[in-house]
């Protein structure tokens, strides 16, 4: 299976990530990577106490900066400029009006990162799961990613099974909110990810467990790859693991998601 690039890379910008773009990118030419696509939170209000997005007068300057290691790389390796962007239904216009009608990025993933106001991701609120029956929590978060897939706006669906970070299982039936999410995502057009950034979590495997692989390949859902970087030696990580899941499950391809504008 033939790598397209590593297509979720998050760096300093982001504010609980580190290293400058450049070093993600020379990383990314180190692993014969043919391209990298860099993903930075658009600022979209989040209830968390770290930095986790950009700041608007900061994305100018991360825009202009992948620009100049696109026009400085060229012939080497292709970097694309896109960014990941949280879906919160009472904020949808940003996305709208400033991600895609202001910057018209090469791509967007659309992740959930946010239960109502709860971070559910970030460890300093793992308190939180102790509030929820676990299995409701599961057929919550895919019903809000069914919402997320139903808009049209984002090109690539993010982490899918994130909610499984910190190792919580659903122990009841969450099959018919999975597969009404599957349905939908392969009706919207929209890529998943195999994001290799679980292998280092606690729950210790890829986002999207095996299973969902399998269902995705069912349902003809292209899928690109994401190593969610926070570094820049993630770069790439886990990608050869990554890619025997995928073959395991039935994928003999990887697409890339940089299809809003021409490159």
């Amino acid at each position: 299976m033939k790598l397209v690039g590593d297509f979720h890379v998050h760096t300093k910008w982001c504010g609980h990530a580190e290293g400058d773009m450049q070093e993600y990118v020379a990383r990314a030419v180190e692993l014969g990577l043919p391209a990298i696509g860099f993903t930075a939170h658009f600022p979209i209000p989040v209830p968390n106490k770290e930095k986790v997005c950009l700041e608007p007068e900061e994305i100018e300057v991360y825009v202009a900066e992948a620009k100049r290691l696109k026009d400085a790389y060229k012939g080497v390796i292709e970097v694309v400029t896109g960014f990941e962007a949280d879906y919160i239904e009472e904020h949808r216009d940003i996305v709208v009006k400033e991600c895609i009608g202001k910057w018209s990025p090469d791509f967007i993933i659309g992740s959930i990162h946010v239960i109502d106001d709860w971070p559910f991701d970030s460890p300093g609120y793992q308190d939180g799961y102790a509030r929820w029956d676990i299995t409701e929590l599961y057929r919550e978060y895919y019903g809000r990613l069914e919402k997320l897939a139903e808009t049209g706006l984002f090109d690539v669906l993010g982490h899918i099974d994130l909610v499984k970070k910190f190792g919580y299982r659903a122990e009841g039936d969450v099959g018919g909110a999975l597969n009404r999410l599957l349905d939908r995502v392969a009706e919207s057009g929209m890529l998943i990810e195999a994001n290799t950034a679980g292998f280092d979590k606690p729950v210790g495997e890829m986002y999207p467990h095996p299973d969902i692989l399998r269902a995705a390949r069912e349902r003809d859902i292209p899928i690109t790859m994401g190593s969610d970087s926070h570094a820049p030696d993630q770069v790439g990580r886990y990608f050869a693991e990554a890619v025997e899941l995928l073959a395991q499950a039935g994928y003999e391809e990887l697409s890339r998601p940089d299809c809003r504008k021409e490159m």
